[in-house]
């Protein structure tokens, strides 16, 4: 796509079209003084968001737990029985995977559907002093975030996302987020990743860090495996004893130390003078964006298991919303920990001083 930059006389039609941002290179264009500009999420990516959406294990996880509570009924059901008719030859196995493959793919509509009706014509509308997102297909839901309550930025790369490069980014404010409380806002739900340093530039560039970051050390691969391979090992063990002797059940601890390896290699910590970057991941792979005047509170804790091999917990708390939030990278080493500690009490106890010599006239929400 060429790149196209809107002017100030520009028609509201071609200025949308100007800052369309797609997955395809193009110059992201700087706001002037005093003036506003608008980003839109173009329809072919409204349609890979939704069809990559993480929304999707949520509802899967709450369709098989519902499904326990229906399963009565639902052994009763003529349509049900229909839509499993359209299916191969049922056997007791083929019955089981045949009620999950409906399942995943109701869940898959779901959160399709859901994604699209919530992020139908999205935009961001920078302003001087606030950020405007508009979005929705039925109802318009409007949300304003004031620069200076911007409490941090996080990226978010599901697990269908990220092998394509793709990722979501989300900020939390203080007093302002979503209808829960929690202070998160979507910033925009879907974007290359080779784009976002020029998104970030356009929409919070004090947030457009680049930096080198710390990974855990190798003693800490165990620890991330363990965790990681210890549930499903248990449930390996107990479908194998009460269910049916397979030594395919193996397959659950295996891949439980996959996932804790893929864990460990993602976790990272990073900061200079004024940034702090922390990585971690639970499902999707989480990469923090955070200023240290904007940090609450900031904890390097130690297990027993952990204080014997040198490593510690890492946790810093921001405001956001109604109760706040949280980072943490797990098993760094303990000398890294101590030195973050240090450099975010030097911070703190700076901005304290200037605060009191009057020296600071920009003081914090």
């Amino acid at each position: 796509m060429d790149s196209t930059n809107p002017t100030d006389t520009a028609h509201p039609g071609e200025l949308s079209r100007a800052t369309t941002l797609s997955h395809h290179p193009e110059t992201i264009p700087q706001t002037r003084a005093g003036q506003t500009q608008t980003y839109r999420l173009p329809g072919k990516d409204l349609l890979i968001a939704a069809s990559t959406s993480g929304r999707f294990g949520v509802i899967l996880s709450i369709m098989a737990a519902l499904y326990g509570q229906l399963q009565p009924v639902l052994q009763d059901a003529e349509w049900l029985d229909r839509i499993l008719a359209l299916m191969p030859a049922q056997t007791g196995v083929l019955y089981a995977v045949n009620v999950a493959i409906l399942f995943v793919l109701l869940a898959w509509l779901f959160s399709f559907f859901s994604t699209i009706i919530n992020f139908s014509d999205f935009s961001v509308n920078v302003q001087p002093k606030e950020l405007m997102i508009t979005r929705g297909l039925f109802e318009k839901k409007r949300t304003t975030v004031p620069y200076n309550r911007i409490q941090s930025v996080y990226l978010s790369e599901g697990l269908m996302r990220q092998p394509f490069g793709l990722m979501s980014v989300h900020l939390n404010s203080a007093a302002y987020g979503d209808d829960k409380g929690g202070g998160t806002v979507q910033l925009f739900p879907l974007i290359a990743r080779t784009k976002m340093d020029r998104l970030l530039k356009a929409l919070v560039p004090g947030y457009a860090i680049q930096m080198e970051t710390i990974s855990p050390p190798t003693r800490s691969v165990r620890r991330y495996l363990f965790r990681s391979s210890v549930v499903p090992l248990i449930g390996a063990v107990a479908l194998y004893v009460w269910v049916v002797a397979s030594l395919w059940f193996l397959l659950l601890p295996a891949a439980g130390v996959l996932w804790g390896w893929v864990k460990y290699r993602d976790a990272a910590i990073g900061w200079d003078e004024q940034h702090l970057v922390i990585r971690e991941r639970t499902l999707s792979r989480t990469t923090a964006l955070l200023e240290f005047r904007r940090i609450q509170d900031a904890t390097c804790s130690q297990t027993f298991f952990q204080r014997m091999r040198g490593l510690c917990t890492v946790r810093v708390h921001i405001a956001s919303g109604d109760r706040g939030r949280s980072f943490a990278c797990r098993d760094l080493r303990e000398e890294t920990g101590l030195e973050l500690l240090r450099q975010v009490k030097r911070k703190k106890q700076t901005r304290e001083r200037l605060e009191t010599t009057g020296e600071l006239t920009t003081p914090l929400p």
